[in-house]
């Protein structure tokens, strides 16, 4: 699961399947409306780790108490399936 907090950094991190990276894709469903969006991803990808990190607009415009079911997809499938939950800043 990962946790984005309102108005804070606009970066994540995830380890993923291999991937030859390219093009990689953002699907979300928010769990509580079930309304589905996706986008192009911009990224960094380390490939002898694995790592992706990323930034994503959808997630970052979102409201706190939201929660969605995120995959993240490359040329040839899903490389990463899990949540994201934002909550209210903290101060």
């Amino acid at each position: 699961m990962l946790s984005y907090y309102v108005s804070q950094s606009e970066g994540f991190t995830v380890r993923t399947e291999q991937t030859s990276s390219g093009d990689m894709i953002l699907s979300l469903e928010n769990m509580y409306t079930l309304a589905t969006s996706s986008e192009a991803l911009t990224y960094t990808f380390t490939p002898y780790e694995n790592i992706l990190a990323f930034t994503s607009s959808l997630i970052t415009s979102g409201s706190a108490g939201d929660e969605y079911r995120a995959t993240i997809s490359d040329d040839s499938g899903s490389i990463w399936r899990g949540t994201i939950q934002v909550f209210q800043s903290q101060s």
